[in-house]
């Protein structure tokens, strides 16, 4: 049975990085609890890295300019 866990939105540009040298890409996404910031709640910021010594990234270039949905799911308890 999966339990999903956690569901934050967002577009892939928002949060967009990259190394100094290239060599990785990173987006973040930021799931609020209720959704806003009220004392005591907890936030979490979840991420999607690409690294490449070679400076390629085709999967991690087709999420920009997109919205995207990163989710967690617990599989097994």
């Amino acid at each position: 049975m999966n339990k999903n866990v956690i569901v934050a939105e967002g577009y892939a540009d928002d949060l967009y990085e990259i190394s100094n040298n290239g060599e990785m890409k990173q987006t973040r996404l930021f799931y609020l609890l209720p959704e806003n910031l009220e004392e005591n709640q907890e936030t979490l910021d979840l991420s999607i890295t690409s690294t490449n010594p070679y400076r390629s990234f085709p999967i991690f270039d087709k999420l920009l300019g997109k919205k995207i949905r990163i989710s967690v799911d617990i599989i097994e308890d």
